[in-house]
C-alpha cells in the first residue's frame, strides 16, 4: 500500500534524516498542513536530495525550509502545481532543481528559493517556446514569469 499522507512537521528538525527522499510515487500524496497552511514537514532535515514523483502536486510552506545538506530537487514532469512560501528558503548548498520548474507548475510562493543558489532554466510552457535562465533562481522573477502565462 503506498503512502498517501504525511503529516505537518513530520520531519521538521530531524537531522539523522539523511540520503535521497524519494516520494509521490505510489499515487497522490498530501502534505499535512497546520491551521495556518503552513507545512513544515521535512524542515530543517538533513535529506540530501528530493525526488519528488508525480503524486506530490503541492508542496506547502517551509516544506524543506533550512535543510542545509539538500544539493538536488528532481520534480517530475507532471503532477506539481504549487510550491509554497519559503519552501526551499535557506536551503544554502542547493545548486540544481530538474527540471528547474516543470510546466505544471501554476504557483510559486514568496521567499521560495531566497538563499538557495539554484542556477537553471525556467522553461515557459503553454505552448511558448525556447527558455528563458532565471539566474540565482530569484523568486520574484519566478513568481512573474509564472503568473504571466
Amino acid at each position: 500500500e503506498a503512502l498517501t499522507s504525511i503529516g505537518w512537521g513530520a520531519f521538521q528538525n530531524c537531522t539523522s534524516l539523511t540520503g535521497a527522499l524519494r516520494i509521490g510515487f505510489g499515487g497522490p500524496l498530501t502534505f499535512g498542513g497546520g491551521a495556518n497552511g503552513y507545512g513544515w514537514t521535512f524542515a530543517n532535515a538533513g535529506i540530501l536530495e528530493l525526488v519528488a514523483g508525480p503524486g506530490v502536486t503541492t508542496i506547502l510552506a517551509f516544506g524543506f525550509d533550512a535543510c542545509a545538506s539538500l544539493t538536488n530537487v528532481v520534480f517530475a514532469e507532471t503532477g506539481l502545481t504549487s510550491i509554497g512560501n519559503n519552501c526551499f528558503r535557506d536551503c544554502t548548498l542547493l545548486r540544481r532543481v530538474t527540471p528547474f520548474l516543470p510546466d505544471t507548475v501554476n504557483y510559486v510562493g514568496c521567499a521560495a528559493f531566497q538563499n538557495a543558489p539554484v542556477k537553471g532554466a525556467l522553461r515557459l510552457g503553454y505552448g511558448r517556446s525556447g527558455e528563458v535562465a532565471v539566474p540565482d533562481a530569484d523568486p520574484v522573477a519566478v513568481s512573474h514569469l509564472i503568473q504571466d502565462r
